[in-house]
């Protein structure tokens, strides 16, 4: 059996892009890794490459071997089997993982899970009534964006977006999200109430990324004057500061030159500085080694992504597969910006990797299946214009009548009927 990709040709070629450039950047940006394992940078590169492998072997198993309907039979139980997923990472794995041989994620999985589930909602039921809505969307979904906070917040707040972009766009009851709104804010005081309030009993809460998320955003908001502080609270000021600082010279000498040091691949000379560069920080070795045109063309090809999966969401004709192609690519490019934001300096620390391009196991299988989804239902539809391309051939040659013999006039004869209308 010959196997061809076929289908949208420029996410083919973004995604040999993104390899390539991932595949540059690990190991450019792996060497303060290397050093702490012992090992050198090929060891970490090629490790990472195998991961990229699986990924794109999984891609390419959605794209060939899982049909639509299947997607459909799916949705509900995905997102069980990730609820239970988030469960076990706090009961038995370290809170954010579980250990099955790699770290396996559960609330990298939950970003698609959820797509695919309010993608099912939206195309099988009406939610006419607030009780329906209830129910079929802001029960389940807020039992996965509590599961996933207590292992990461920042993907919460990445769920939360997702849907809302969706159900905004889905064009749910005003009412609706006015409620939905009020809910979620009030869920957030009390979650945040709950949480200091077993910390001021001396208790362990379960959502202990609250502290991560407000020690972040104190940082990012800090403006205080450093001569009024005390040696000791400058100094633990610059502690945690030092990786923000780090990324944000590093985009410095990107964008203005180096003072000193080689300009491009393999020339940054703050990578051995960032703990994180190989994947919180990798946009900023990008443009530290790339320079600004670097950085445009990384920024263009996910805007491009978006694009092209906006045309593939525009020829769908049903629901569940035009929410799941928008949804799936905003939460791509949703990421992808966010991290891009942290790395220059313009949004607190989230943690969130550079799509297809950042070293990681779950984020990488993630979005793999992100995007073997999307081409999936871009190949069904491909199959379906095939099909009426052909049956519309066939109806056309059916319906032509038989022609009558064509009568071929001399030109005697022509000239004869001449002459008598002269005459």
């Amino acid at each position: 059996m010959k196997l061809a990709l076929k289908g949208n040709k420029v996410i083919w070629l973004q995604l040999l892009l993104l390899f390539v450039a991932s595949c540059a950047m690990v190991y450019s940006s792996c060497v303060s890794l290397a050093l702490r394992a012992g090992n050198p940078p090929i060891i970490i590169v090629l490790k990472h490459i195998a991961h990229y492998l699986i990924g794109f072997a999984v891609l390419l198993g959605c794209y060939f071997i899982i049909p639509m309907k299947w997607w459909r039979t799916l949705s509900i139980p995905a997102a069980i089997f990730i609820a239970v997923a988030l469960v076990l990472a706090k009961v038995v794995g370290n809170g954010r993982s579980i250990n099955i041989g790699f770290d396996f994620q559960p609330s990298e999985f939950a970003k698609t899970s959820t797509v695919l589930f309010l993608a099912w909602v939206l195309e099988n039921k009406k939610l006419e009534t607030f009780k329906e809505y209830a129910f079929w969307v802001l029960a389940p979904l807020g039992v996965t964006l509590l599961l996933c906070l207590m292992g990461s917040a920042s993907a919460t707040i990445l769920i939360a977006l997702i849907a809302g972009v969706i159900l905004v766009s889905a064009q749910i009851k005003k009412r609706f999200l006015l409620y939905t709104a009020g809910i979620a804010l009030a869920a957030i005081l009390a979650i945040i109430g709950l949480h200091y309030s077993l910390k001021g009993l001396g208790g362990d809460s379960p959502f202990g990324r609250i502290d991560t998320v407000v020690a972040r955003m104190e940082r990012f908001f800090d403006n205080r004057d450093e001569t009024t502080l005390s040696p000791e609270e400058r100094a633990e000021k610059k502690t945690k500061e030092f990786q923000q600082e780090t990324a944000q010279m590093a985009i410095q000498l990107g964008a203005f030159g180096k003072a000193k040091g080689p300009q491009g691949p393999g020339g940054s000379i703050t990578r051995e500085k960032l703990p994180n560069a190989f994947d919180d920080y990798i946009f900023c070795v990008i443009v530290e080694e790339w320079g600004i045109l670097g950085a445009i063309a990384i920024i263009l090809i996910y805007l491009t992504l978006f694009y092209q999966c906006i045309l593939i969401a525009r020829r769908c004709t049903q629901t569940y597969s035009t929410v799941t192609v928008l949804g799936l690519s905003f939460m791509i490019v949703l990421q992808a910006m966010l991290h891009i934001l942290v790395n220059i300096g313009a949004f607190p620390v989230t943690g969130q990797t550079l799509p297809m391009i950042s070293r990681g196991g779950s984020a990488t299988l993630s979005v793999s299946i992100a995007l073997g989804i999307i081409l999936s239902i871009n190949r069904s539809l491909d199959n379906q214009d095939q099909a009426k391309l052909a049956e519309t051939e066939v109806a056309v040659t059916e319906e032509v009548p038989d022609m009558p013999p064509i009568e071929i006039i001399s030109n005697e004869e022509t000239s004869e009927d001449n002459e008598i209308r002269e005459f």
